[in-house]
Order: C-alpha cells, then structure tokens, then sequence
C-alpha cells in the first residue's frame, strides 16, 4: 500500500487535517465495505471514503475527542491505483488547543493474513498557527501522534514536537523504524519467517545482522 501523507494545521478555533491518499487505499476500504454495493460512480467512492476516514479518525484537544467534518475532497486528474485524492477534514475546538492527540485506524479491519491487520501509514508535517514545524513525523494506527503547544518562554513548537536532541529527518527515520519493528513483531507469520531466516545462521552477531537487515528492509 503506498503510503500516504498528511498536512496538521492547527489553528486557535479549528484544526485541519489535510490527507492525500492513494486511490489504491480508497478501493481496497470500499471493497471491504459492506457499504461498497451504493456506489456507483468514483465520485461516489472518493466522497465516501472521506467519510470512512473521519469515522476511523479521532483527534482530542487536552484529553477531549472534538467533531469534525469533511471538506470538498479533491480527486485526482488519473483513476489510477497510484494517483492520490485530496481529504479536507476540519475539526473545530472550543478554545485554542493546547496539547493535540491524533489517532486513525484505517484499513484495521480488514486482516489480510491471520494475526495481521492492513494498516495505512502517512508521513505528517505540522503548521502550529502561523509557524510551520519542520520535519515530518509519522502517523500510523500503533501509536497517537501527539503536539503540545510551548509555554510562553520554554522554546519552541519544533523541541516540543521532536525533542530537543532530535532532527526532523531523524525522527522520521526513527518512526519507521519502530513502526516496522511493531509490525513485524505483531504478526506470527512475521515472526515465524524472521525465524526461518535465523536457521541457517549459528552464530550471534551473523543472525542479529540478517534480523535487523529484514527489519529495516520491511520497514
């Protein structure tokens, strides 16, 4: 599945998450569907899937889940698996946030091998505001991503958002990599073939190689 990305604008009365998907993901979710039968033209299935996406999508301000609603979706000038559609989803807030929470869990409930669900995975870029965060995080359905804004004096969106000892890139990268660890470990057929792979070695640090080289190509 082509990953796909996100743009989180979050703003003092309204947070905007901006998703571009891969037509692939909206077919696979409406195939799945039991809703899939009502659909009878793409336009049809791009508004739909913006509305599945924000069923399985939660965003909490201070601990409280807020509502939202979709946008005009954007779709692509091609039809094709790897074109990508625009979703729009704003989420309006009471007061200005001050800690976010984000949650999604696209294509979770389709298990597409025993013990293992489809997940969807989406590289984000924040803009707090007026000020853009730099780097990117990523977004998957094993762990919320969370921002919270500074307080006055106590440094900026970015230390808050990657840690102070942390670059935007090498957060990404870290993200991957945990992601692809969780995924690997959460599925038994996974770990029975990392299994099949340590068989042929005999050694500690020749296995240890060939383990974490699967883990980081699969990730």
């Amino acid at each position: 599945m082509t990953p796909g990305s996100l743009e989180l604008h979050i703003g003092p009365k309204a947070i905007v998450a901006e998703f571009r998907i891969s037509n692939e993901q909206a077919f696979v979710a409406t195939a799945a569907d039991s809703r899939g039968g009502e659909i009878q033209t793409l336009d049809d299935l791009w508004r739909d899937h913006g509305k599945y996406l924000l069923e399985r999508m939660s965003i909490r301000v201070v601990g409280v889940e807020v509502d939202g609603e979709v946008s005009d979706v954007s779709p692509p000038p091609h039809t094709t698996t790897k074109e990508c559609t625009g979703y729009p989803l704003s989420f309006v807030t009471a007061r200005a946030p001050a800690r976010v929470e984000v949650r999604q869990s696209f294509l979770n409930e389709i298990e597409f091998a025993p013990g293992n669900r489809w997940e969807a995975t989406f590289t984000t870029k924040v803009f707090w505001g007026e000020q853009v965060v730099p780097g990117l995080r990523l977004l998957d359905s094993k762990a919320p991503l969370v921002i919270t804004a500074p307080e006055q004096g106590a440094g900026n969106v970015a230390d808050e958002f990657f840690g102070a000892s942390s670059t935007g890139v090498g957060r990404l990268a870290w993200d991957f990599v945990l992601f692809g660890t969780r995924h690997i470990a959460g599925g038994w057929d996974h770990a029975l073939f990392v299994a099949a792979l340590a068989l042929g070695v005999t050694r500690f640090w020749p296995m240890l190689a060939l383990v974490t080289a699967f883990t980081l190509a699969h990730t």
